[in-house]
């Protein structure tokens, strides 16, 4: 430990000579030192730190792929930490510089870790989307990496192709899902050693044993021959828990016991605790199966007792289960409804808990939401004390238009056939809006189920929204219900229905007229009740004029309208937006809620906020992070306005000046919106080419 401290020590000696000196490039070399000792121990919010100490001087040097390269990494610190918004912007960052160098291998590396992020949000549509993207770069320049061999890219590569097969199994699509594992395979027998198949063989054995048990044995067989001494303990365990789980699938009880009880003295001999609590539950279930109930709930007991310890709700849910079954089978009917009881009561608990976490990022995805109700720092609150207490969020503003927002939003929640229609600019707070409709709806019985119009490809909308019957069509293992049925007795909240293809609104108005639905591959009928609420930030009427919406399906779904308007058409919520948001930074640094200059309200009042609630977030955090004296000054808020915005009352349409300085945030904003095309981006800013480059090259993050 002394050893440790020491060299700790010495690492942030090495920083802070470098800071007095003013040396840049000792400064970066001291700060990598640092994100290297934290790496090796984990410590991912130090290596963040660190990051963002040399990623202004990597600006400054002018060296490009530097700068990306580290941004990169930054996003992927966040991405461990499962930060999920902040490392999606990084990424971005990382990807804009790529672009504009023409940098075909970063665009790929970037590439690859969006889809996994959006992996782990289980967005899968959009994962597959970037990964598909990474591998059509990969195959492009195949002949270069075959040249140079650069062990990383192939690494990389690989493993994108890897991580399809594996979305594509949980996508119960099981043909890709083998298409892309064994090609995974093929390219790791060509270009890694042997024990580098064990992942894969073992991601085919789960993906067949949703179909074929015998083959998932086979798979699970092939990656335990190629373990050895240097695989991870733990993929040992998990392939003889997996074994035991096909042949106990498959009757073998006896044959199960032996693997797990091996993967038990694996974890035994090498001192490994995690998974030990999952594997004595199986033997539990199958001393249950062969009538040895007594020995069944010793080891359940042994599960539970592992996972009280570490708080594992979903795995104690489902050993009160299996303790309710074990007891019913000794005809002991009390303590089987008392462990019944102990199921359902955690059930529903942890069924809030996930509401309340999909909550959360729905309100940091939005920017307009607070920590917790207790840290409300004044009552300019637009939701009753029950709605809180229900959602965990708060709409914040005092405005009048934010009043009549709510006002219609709990109107139409009295109402269970009431149809809205909620209209704004990007980022506003739409999807918020919907979720208080339905949630403070006290009779409320069904599932708030959102669905992004936009992100369907037109080949799969009409499977997603009518599921499917078993064998309708090539890959349809099992039956799949789809949004319509999902959202029976609840609501249906329909994002961008503008983007919705025009031959699926056809449908949607049938399914509104008739309340019936029929799944892909079968004639049985299937009746449906449910609100809908539909958003857009486009003008349907426009879209009605060029055949791109149908007009008598905008007469159904707008029964109610509700128009969110823009930040600067509401400048008196700016004062409470921002005493929340200190409150939130406050809170996630563990600083002290500092002081500010009135003059800061002005200022912001008198900026036009393109980005809405989201700009002043960012702005307040980037004023948190650098605040001095622990008082904020109008000069760290008017540094960060460099663009004005006026929108055409004709057009309702953001339009930039023509400024000597565009700041970072909308350049790189309009950056992605053209794709990354800098001469589009350039004209719609209205700036010359070369001031764009300029402005560019002189990137800061915000």
């Amino acid at each position: 430990m002394t050893s440790n401290n020491t060299e700790l020590n010495e690492l942030q000696q090495e920083l802070e000579e470098a800071k007095r000196a003013k040396n840049p490039e000792a400064i970066i070399k001291a700060s990598k030192n640092l994100i290297n000792y934290h790496q090796v121990k984990g410590e991912i919010t130090e290596c963040i730190i660190h990051f963002k100490t040399i990623i202004p001087f990597i600006m400054k040097s002018g060296n490009e792929l530097e700068l990306a390269i580290n941004i990169c990494n930054l996003a992927k610190c966040h991405l461990t930490k499962e930060e999920y918004n902040e490392s999606e912007d990084f990424f971005y960052k990382a990807l804009a510089i790529y672009q504009d160098t023409k940098n075909e291998m970063g665009i790929a590396e970037i590439e690859s870790n969006l889809g996994l992020l959006f992996r782990h949000r289980g967005a899968f549509d959009v994962s597959l989307s970037h990964l598909t993207k990474a591998i059509s770069i990969y195959n492009d320049n195949k002949r270069e990496m075959e040249l140079n061999k650069i062990s990383q890219h192939w690494q990389t590569y690989i493993n994108v192709i890897e991580c399809c097969g594996i979305i594509y199994g949980q996508l119960h699509q099981f043909d890709q899902s083998v298409k892309y594992l064994e090609d995974a395979l093929l390219l790791k027998e060509e270009h890694a050693i042997a024990s580098a198949k064990v992942s894969t063989l073992m991601n085919l054995g789960v993906t067949y044993s949703e179909i074929d048990v015998d083959k998932a044995m086979d798979y699970y067989l092939q990656a335990l021959a190629l373990t050895n001494d240097h695989t991870p303990m733990y993929h040992k365990v998990v392939l003889l828990n997996n074994l035991g789980g096909c042949l106990e699938d498959t009757g073998k009880l006896e044959d199960a016991l032996k693997y797990y009880f091996e993967a038990l003295k694996i974890m035994d001999t090498t001192g490994q605790f995690h998974y030990r609590a999952p594997i004595h539950k199986h033997i539990g279930t199958v001393y249950y199966k062969q009538g040895l109930y007594d020995d069944a709930l010793k080891q359940i007991e042994l599960s539970m007792n592992i996972l009280q310890k570490t708080g594992a709700k979903s795995e104690i849910q489902d050993c009160y289960l299996l303790l309710s079954d074990v007891f019913t089978a000794k005809s002991e009917y009390q303590i089987a409804l008392d462990y019944r009881v102990k199921y359902d009561t955690l059930k529903d608990e942890i069924f809030q808990q996930n509401l309340s976490t999909q909550l959360t990022d729905l309100q940091k995805k939005y920017e307009t939401t607070t920590l917790s109700v207790n840290s409300l720092r004044y009552e300019n609150s637009l939701i009753t004390d029950e709605l809180k207490k229900a959602m965990n969020a708060s709409f914040i503003g005092v405005s009048n238009s934010i009043k009549e927002v709510q006002r219609l939003a709990m109107e139409a929640s009295v109402h269970k056939d009431t149809r809205v229609l909620i209209t704004g600019e990007s980022g506003v707070g739409k999807e918020i809006v919907a979720r208080l409709i339905h949630y403070s709806d006290t009779l409320k019985k069904g599932r708030f189920v959102d669905v992004n119009c936009c992100s369907i490809p037109d080949s799969l909308a009409e499977s997603e929204f009518f599921g499917y019957a078993r064998g309708a069509f090539t890959g349809a293992i099992n039956s799949k219900s789809g949004y319509f049925e999902e959202a029976n007795f609840g609501t249906l909240f329909l994002d961008e229905i503008g983007d919705m293809p025009i031959h699926l609104q056809a449908k949607l108005l049938r399914v509104l007229e008739t309340k019936q639905v029929k799944r892909l591959g079968s004639n049985t009928v299937i009746p449906v009740e449910f609100r809908l609420v539909s958003a857009t930030n486009k003008k349907l009427s426009e879209l009605i004029q060029k055949n791109l919406f149908r007009a008598d399906l905008l007469y159904r779904i707008n029964t109610v309208a509700i128009h969110i308007p823009p930040l600067r058409e509401r400048k008196e919520d700016i004062q409470p937006l921002l005493e929340h948001y200190l409150a939130e930074f406050t809170n996630r640094m563990n600083k002290t809620f500092p002081q500010y200059d009135k003059e800061i309200i002005n200022c912001l009042s008198a900026y036009d906020f393109p980005g809405n609630v989201r700009e002043l977030r960012n702005m307040i955090e980037k004023s948190m992070i650098f605040i001095k004296n622990n008082k904020l000054k109008v000069e760290d808020f008017s540094s960060q306005m460099h663009i004005t915005v006026a929108v055409s009352p004709s057009e309702g349409e953001t339009t930039y000046s023509k400024l000597q300085d565009v700041g970072d945030y909308q350049l790189l904003k309009i950056l992605d919106e053209c794709g990354g095309n800098q001469t589009v981006a350039a004209q719609k800013l209205g700036i010359s080419y070369s001031t764009f480059k300029r402005r560019y090259k002189k990137l800061r993050l915000n």
